[in-house]
């Protein structure tokens, strides 16, 4: 028997897949519609668990078909062109079979194919959704979006870790001024991620956010760092260690911390800051030690010569917006560092992380 039929729920509420109802970020989702309603290209932008992929299924979700074609890709997918070509066939296909009768779509140059796109639009708008588009390694992908752009009643959405303009890909293609705006993933309220919990758990049948207290949610939004993803990840940890406990009583911050853990909230106490440095990877520390100056993602990865997609992860862990549990088994309670708000974007340590290496 599933581990939520003991709770008396139809189905997991934690599911963390993306979705249309992952974790809408309505006044964001409402923003990117216009900018599609006007033919523009947008890049929205934020760390990963935040709901990316699951925004572009939810305004694909809610794109009228009399009027417009939208198709998705995900470009961890897509390696290069004629793959990026047979998913624009077979997704638009599958949408409605507006260019099923396109038998020769894929051949002949960019501005042929955006020809025989137009002669198969006819009035209706082509809306192309990128996922992770910040994963794109072939510029001629790049060089035939923008062609599309320019040739078609068409608007491009892109989600990506950062602003489109940031990837070198893109800066022939898209220059400045080309894309129209980028959004980035605001952090969401513990509020919002509680009525996120509270509204999951009662379509499966279950009664408000019961079994958790108020106080739990907010100490799990707390250890999440207000990430949808990771906020649903451990309310299912949790929940699931309620029905192995077989508990008769709301779950506790105390008995979300003995899960993480394996300790009681009193055996923890203040953090040393000394001792968890010395828990962290040979990686960890380099970033942090590099970062007795506020550095921007570019500048890291030059002067520490580690990859960018390694270096995001274990910022991401530094700030406690990924692999918390992990994180936190290795003691550490509250983020190493932050992100400035203005651009160019900069890593910078918290107040006493940069004290630990003042004199250095």
């Amino acid at each position: 028997m599933p581990w939520y039929h003991s709770l008396g729920w139809r189905g997991n509420p934690f599911d963390y897949r993306p979705s249309a109802d992952f974790f809408v970020f309505k006044q964001l989702a409402h923003e990117v519609q216009k900018h599609i309603e006007s033919s523009a290209v947008v890049s929205t932008y934020g760390i990963a668990g935040m709901g990316k992929t699951s925004l572009l299924y939810y305004i694909d979700s809610k794109l009228p078909r009399n009027k417009y074609v939208p198709v998705f890709f995900d470009f961890r997918e897509v390696a290069g062109k004629d793959e990026f070509l047979t998913v624009l066939k077979r997704r638009v296909i599958a949408a409605g079979g507006l260019l099923a009768r396109v038998r020769e779509f894929m051949d002949g140059d960019d501005r042929s194919i955006t020809e025989r796109i137009n002669s198969a639009l006819g009035r209706r708008q082509l809306v192309l959704l990128i996922d992770e588009a910040g994963l794109l390694r072939d510029e001629g992908v790049a060089s035939l979006l923008a062609t599309i752009k320019d040739r078609t009643n068409s608007a491009i959405v892109t989600t990506s870790i950062e602003p489109l303009s940031t990837y070198v890909i893109y800066k022939g293609s898209f220059r400045e001024g080309r894309v129209a705006r980028e959004l980035p993933f605001p952090l969401p309220l513990k509020e919002d991620l509680a009525g996120m919990v509270r509204g999951r758990i009662e379509r499966v049948g279950g009664a408000k956010t019961y079994p958790f207290a108020d106080e739990t949610l907010e100490y799990i939004s707390k250890i999440s760092g207000n990430i949808p993803r990771e906020m649903l990840i451990n309310c299912q940890n949790a929940a699931m260690y309620y029905v192995d406990e077989k508990l008769d009583r709301e779950i506790t911050s105390a008995d979300v911390e003995v899960l993480l853990t394996g300790k009681p909230v009193a055996e923890h106490g203040e953090e040393n800051i000394e001792r968890i440095y010395n828990n962290l990877s040979d990686n960890q520390q380099a970033i942090i030690r590099a970062l007795v100056k506020p550095k921007s993602a570019q500048e890291l990865e030059k002067e520490l010569s580690i990859s960018y997609g390694s270096l995001t992860k274990e910022v991401g862990r530094l700030m406690l917006q990924t692999d918390v549990n992990m994180m936190f088994r290795k003691g550490l309670r509250n983020p190493v560092c932050t992100k400035t708000l203005n651009r160019p974007y900069k890593y910078v340590l918290t107040k006493k992380w940069r004290l630990l290496f003042a004199k250095e």
